[in-house]
């Protein structure tokens, strides 16, 4: 990866932990911030992700955001973390962000403190991807569509690029 590229605190979770727990851990870890959970912001599925392993499987990813407070105003770079940083609403940057599900989190935040209202968001992202086999990919399309699962192979980019998606399904309240 891109070593100028800045994300979100995030990770998977340990056995036995909670969505909140793992958050408050990720973000412990990554930013050694302590944080205090305010409430669910949004959940994000890429139903699929990066590279097709057989036909029948691919990767699958959730994400559970949560609006925190700094505890202390003290944080620096974890072990994982080359550097770390607050942003103003007009400040970020959206053109150095790692990850798909980063700037669809940070438009929707964005969005919401403009309109004055913040929401709680569900939505999906589909990736693009380059469709340098197109017959194996209609293949795969046929066999998942038959298996009633959904594989969506468009062209664009690569899985990996942040900036090839759709935004899909978005619910609110």
């Amino acid at each position: 990866m891109n070593r100028t590229k800045r994300t979100l605190p995030a990770g998977f979770l340990e056995v036995g932990e909670s969505a909140v727990e793992g958050a408050v851990r990720e973000t412990l870890e990554e930013a050694h911030a302590e944080v205090e959970v305010i409430s669910p912001f949004a959940q994000l599925d890429i139903p699929v992700i990066g590279h097709i392993i057989t036909f029948f499987s691919y990767a699958v990813q959730s994400y559970v955001i949560f609006r925190a407070k700094l505890k202390k105003p003290h944080f620096s770079p974890g072990p994982e973390s080359l550097e770390c940083a607050l942003f103003s609403l007009d400040e970020i940057p959206f053109d150095s962000l790692a990850f798909s599900s980063v700037i669809v989190t940070l438009k929707l935040y964005t969005e919401d403190v403009r309109a004055g209202s913040l929401k709680f968001h569900y939505c999906h992202i589909n990736k693009r991807y380059e469709d340098k086999h197109a017959n194996l990919n209609s293949y795969i399309n046929l066999l998942l569509v038959l298996s009633r699962a959904l594989l969506f192979c468009r062209p664009g980019s690569s899985p990996s690029d942040p900036h090839g998606f759709s935004l899909d399904g978005h619910l609110n309240s």
